[in-house]
C-alpha cells in the first residue's frame, strides 16, 4: 500500500522511497526559478495564478516552507517545498504528472 498525504488544495501526495526515484525527484526539486509567478513569467494567465495559489495552499496545509518554482515553461511549472511529518523532513514536488513527497 502506498503512503499518501491528503490536502484540500491539491488532493493526494504520494510518498516516494525507492532510491533511484528519490534521486530523480530530488534533482528536479532543487531548481529555483523564483518564489512567485511574477519573478518567473512577468505576465501570466489567471489559470497559472489559480494553480500557483493551490500550490501555496497545499504548502500551508502541510506546514511547509521554502515554496519555490523549480522549473517552468510557457505551458507548465513545477513547485517544490519542504515540510516535516512524524519527525522526518520531506520535500514535496508538485508537477503536472502528480504530487509526490520524499525524505530529504
Amino acid at each position: 500500500m502506498k503512503e499518501t498525504l491528503q490536502t484540500k488544495a491539491l488532493g493526494t501526495f504520494t510518498k516516494v522511497t525507492a532510491p533511484a526515484a528519490v534521486n530523480t525527484l530530488r534533482a528536479r526539486a532543487t531548481g529555483h526559478k523564483g518564489e512567485t509567478l511574477g519573478q518567473v513569467y512577468g505576465r501570466y494567465s489567471t489559470d497559472k495564478a489559480a494553480a500557483f495559489d493551490d500550490c501555496r495552499r497545499a504548502c500551508y496545509e502541510l506546514g511547509g516552507h521554502g515554496l519555490r518554482i523549480c522549473s517552468a515553461s510557457g505551458w507548465f511549472f513545477s513547485v517544490a517545498f519542504e515540510f516535516e511529518a512524524n519527525g522526518t523532513e520531506y520535500t514535496a514536488l508538485i508537477t503536472k504528472q502528480g504530487n509526490r513527497y520524499f525524505p530529504r
